[in-house]
């Protein structure tokens, strides 16, 4: 008999784990459950299932893309790729997020518009957190500018990942399996094809969303009230609790641990990526580089925290004054000015000699 690989037995050993788990506290387990529904509703499915129709129609035109190529066309000319498809994809990869790059790198590789090289290329480097989600969530719960710091932080990462990611890919194509069936070369994505394929991926997303939340409120449950065994799990399992455990550590900890957190984006996205990918394609791209970017991003916020401003409690033995401070209303400042340009003409005008 064949032994079976330890990763056969991952899954099976975690669902045996998870249904024992929800028999033994069912309150948490029912808790997380209802916080991934609640995730899914108000945040995952407003935000993702748009975007992915739109870039799902986007794709499928040759003179949109050629257009939304514009911006990164120097970029892809420096990675080596000169196609305008490619820029495209790259573009949305980035602002879209970790899910939206791997359903646009799987609709281009099916449709024919992307070889397997190029795939492997926008996975080492196109899958990240979006930067609406980096700025207005994590950099929101940070405190007011931080959201920009980490941006920019990941942002840099990722173009030196850019320019890093041509040099690591292999110049033949990195698996023996025959390529993927391909449609017609340029075809067009009808309105109902495009909905009907961004709903199947947010059925996948919303999923896993739920699934990993349950896993959070019931492990969270049995550790320790420790914020940095907190923030260790939660940054594993998913990268927005990750981000939200990290608030807890001291000093300078949480903007290293958020930042941290989404560069590695936690188990719950690898599992998103590598069910809206399609199955031809080696996952090892994504791992690797979002190894390279946590690294080159935490080292650029080692870099740039100095520059950033800090506040630091002040103490005074003196006793605590009262200081009003009025502003004047624009219009009302407008009008004041006007007023007082008046009277010093009147007052010219009438000291002149006649």
């Amino acid at each position: 008999m064949i032994p079976l690989s330890l990763r056969s037995w991952f899954w099976p050993a975690l669902a045996l784990g998870a249904g024992a788990l929800f028999f033994l506290d069912p309150a948490e387990a029912s808790a997380g459950v209802a916080r991934g529904l609640e995730l899914c509703t108000q945040s995952v499915v407003p935000a993702l299932f748009p975007y992915m129709a739109i870039t799902s129609l986007l794709l499928g035109h040759p003179g949109a893309a050629a257009l939304l190529s514009l911006p990164l066309r120097p970029l892809g000319r420096l990675m080596g790729q000169k196609d305008p498809h490619f820029s495209t994809l790259l573009l949305l990869c980035l602002l879209g997020g970790f899910a939206s790059a791997a359903h646009c790198i799987r609709l281009s590789l099916e449709s024919g518009r992307l070889s397997r090289r190029q795939a492997w290329i926008l996975c080492f480097c196109g899958v990240y957190a979006s930067p609406a989600f980096v700025c207005n969530v994590a950099g929101a719960a940070l405190g007011p500018g931080v959201g920009p710091l980490l941006l920019g932080c990941g942002l840099g990462a990722g173009l030196l990942c850019c320019l890093a990611a041509p040099r690591l890919c292999p110049l033949k194509e990195e698996s023996p399996k025959p390529a993927l069936p391909a449609k017609q070369e340029g075809s067009l994505q009808s309105p109902s094809q495009a909905i009907g394929s961004a709903a199947l991926a947010m059925v996948q997303i919303c999923g896993f969303v739920i699934f990993f939340s349950f896993l959070a409120g019931v492990f969270g449950a049995l550790l320790p009230q420790s914020p940095v065994a907190r923030a260790l799990l939660g940054s594993a399992l998913e990268m927005t609790g990750g981000c939200e455990a990290c608030l807890a550590l001291p000093g300078v900890l949480p903007l290293y641990g958020c930042r941290a957190a989404l560069s590695l984006l936690g188990l719950c996205a690898f599992c998103q990526v590598d069910a809206l990918l399609p199955a031809g394609l080696s996952r090892r791209p994504v791992y690797g580089g979002r190894l390279l970017h946590a690294g080159l991003s935490l080292l650029f916020l080692r870099l740039l925290l100095p520059l950033f401003p800090q506040t630091a409690p002040a103490y005074s033995s003196l006793a605590p004054r009262l200081y009003t401070y009025h502003r004047m209303e624009p219009d009302a400042a407008l009008l004041l000015f006007l007023l007082c340009c008046l009277v010093l003409f009147r007052l010219e005008k009438s000291s002149r000699p006649s």
